[in-house]
């Protein structure tokens, strides 16, 4: 009796223990297809290339019901032009991220990011794969490349005005003329000084003719500029010339009080060129 009493009493707490390794196990397994099914990668478990199981995120990446795919080959997934690839990487069990493309349930294809690894259970061999849609990536990539284009080809094209429209032009040894021509805003105008400056030091400039002929309005920005192009070109051991005054354009520079002792004037460009060129004669 105290025998049989023993082994009920073994009995009993061999089979809580049974009891509580298969509740674990079962939390451990509910745990695990919760985490499948909330995962933003579409998981796919394969057996000698069958579809064997799948998550959730499984219908909306292929648009398909999942059990429509089970027992379907992988290959019936991917597009003709990486079919040999993703073969070839299935029997190798090739476990590295690479890209390939598939085909939906609906017939579209479009580029994933696979990454899959085989297991042995057994005499069977199991292949897990991840799928990720690589399409937003590829546009999100494509988007920078074309902004990175974009944004060159502006920067490019206003460095080109810029020079087109601050042109310095060398009529004769050591004199210079700037024609100053449209509107002309604070940023052109340090534009337009540094290559003042530039080309007085790069041609040796004894005279620089600043022609206002073209500009269309004069404001504070343009006085400004010619002041203080004036005052650089005599710093650097030229005369500043200033041609094409018109009488707003006088107005303009007395009223904004601007010292103009630095710039001999005249009302045409001829008229300054003669005077730079007889000077130098």
């Amino acid at each position: 009796m105290g025998n049989d009493g023993a082994l009920d009493g073994s009995r009993v707490e061999a089979l809580a223990a049974a009891r509580a390794t298969l509740t674990r196990l079962e939390d451990d397994a509910w745990r695990i297809r919760r985490m499948l099914d909330v995962t933003q990668e579409t998981l796919t478990v394969f057996e000698n290339g069958l579809v064997i199981d799948t998550n959730p995120q499984f219908e909306v990446m292929f648009r398909g019901k999942r059990e429509d795919a089970i027992g379907k080959h992988a290959i019936e997934f991917v597009a003709p032009e990486s079919r040999a690839l993703v073969a070839e990487n299935q029997r190798a069990g090739y476990d590295a991220p690479y890209e390939a493309t598939l085909v939906r349930m609906d017939g579209t294809t479009f580029v994933a990011r696979i990454r899959g690894q085989n297991f042995q259970r057994g005499d069977r061999t199991i292949r897990i794969s991840a799928f990720t849609d690589a399409t937003a990536e590829r546009l999100a990539a494509e988007a920078i490349r074309k902004a990175a284009v974009i944004e060159e080809t502006v920067r490019l094209q206003a460095e080109l005005l810029s020079r087109l429209s601050n042109p310095l032009l060398p009529i004769a040894e050591g004199t210079l003329v700037l024609p100053l021509i449209g509107a002309i805003d604070e940023a052109r105008a340090k534009g337009v000084l540094g290559a003042l400056t530039q080309g007085i030091v790069a041609h040796g400039a004894r005279f620089v003719i600043l022609d206002v002929t073209g500009v269309e309005a004069m404001d504070a920005h343009v006085a400004d500029l010619i002041v203080s192009g004036a005052r650089a070109a005599l710093l650097l051991g030229a005369r500043a010339l200033l041609t094409g005054i018109r009488a707003d354009v006088a107005r303009t520079l007395v009223a904004l009080g601007h010292d103009l002792e630095h710039l001999v004037t005249f009302a045409t460009l001829k008229q300054g060129v003669a005077h730079a060129l007889g000077a130098r004669r």
